[in-house]
């Protein structure tokens, strides 16, 4: 074979590669762009909603100390808190999760979803981690991008902002971010509706995440709260406080809470001294 068929046939190689990948981040790009990161269009969120305010099934937040409260520090990396009051915007340490594709969680807790999956799938359910960590610059692309999907052919303004964080929360914002909240769903791109979330899967999950460190992030009667209302969501806790938020039927806002209230009560008794 001469030279320049050699050099010819290396050409070919190079941009048939090239044509590939290109053809391949295209088809990567379509799939991220119908995720519906942070639940999407999926996600149930009340009209007018205000982070501090309450809905009717809510209980207004405690000031008291429960005697039974975990004897946990609080200030742990378990507990940290993404939301509209809390902007978080650390880089934590991920690992893969098991037989996920691109799915990456705390690498502290990593064993623990695993493991939690590994027996839902035992216990005969099929399932998908929608969505895991997800980093800080791609959560304010997907924020922006629902900004101008909203304003559409108009200026943005704090207006489309406003609506936009409805529905997809700012930069720093969200749960994902911390690396320690999952969404598992049926499928790369189901869309949630109430009937799938009532099925036995989900019972499952609800039931028995508190075993495995795990909570629901968004749990039902608590979007006053929380902002959202997202059942298929769950986030890492450890065992100790999973198992006590479950009991007491509370949010991961209401448990941090209760610390407060608990550092309230501890200065104050010192101050009397």
């Amino acid at each position: 074979m001469s030279a320049q068929r050699k050099k010819s046939l290396l050409m070919l190689t190079v941009i048939f590669l090239v044509a590939l990948l290109i053809f391949v981040i295209g088809i990567r790009n379509q799939q991220l762009g119908k995720v519906k990161y942070d639940g999407g269009e999926n996600t149930q969120v009340e009209e007018d909603i205000v982070l501090t305010s309450l809905s009717p099934t809510d209980k207004p937040m405690t000031t008291a100390v429960p005697e039974d409260l975990p004897d946990i520090d609080i200030k742990s990396w378990e507990y940290v808190l993404a939301n509209k009051a809390n902007t978080y915007d650390l880089l934590p340490q991920v690992a893969p999760i098991q037989g996920e594709i691109d799915r990456y969680f705390d690498s502290r807790a990593v064993d623990s979803l695993n493991q939690m999956l590994s027996d839902m799938r035992a216990a005969g359910y099929t399932f998908h981690v929608n969505m895991a960590y997800v980093p800080y610059s791609y959560q304010e692309l997907m924020y922006e991008k629902k900004v101008k999907e909203l304003a559409g052919d108009e200026e943005i303004s704090e207006k489309y902002e406003n609506q936009a964080e409805r529905i997809v929360p700012r930069a720093g914002q969200s749960d994902h971010q911390t690396a320690l909240g999952v969404d598992i769903t049926d499928g790369y791109f189901t869309p949630y509706t109430n009937e799938e979330l009532s099925t036995e899967k989900y019972v499952w999950l609800r039931d028995h995440c508190a075993q495995y460190g795990f909570i629901q992030r968004y749990p039902d009667g608590k979007q006053g709260i929380t902002g959202y209302r997202q059942l298929y969501s769950f986030r890492y806790v450890g065992k100790t406080a999973a198992e006590y938020i479950q009991k007491n039927k509370l949010c991961l806002e209401e448990f941090i809470q209760l610390y407060k209230n608990k550092e309230t009560a501890e200065n104050d008794k010192n101050s009397k001294k």
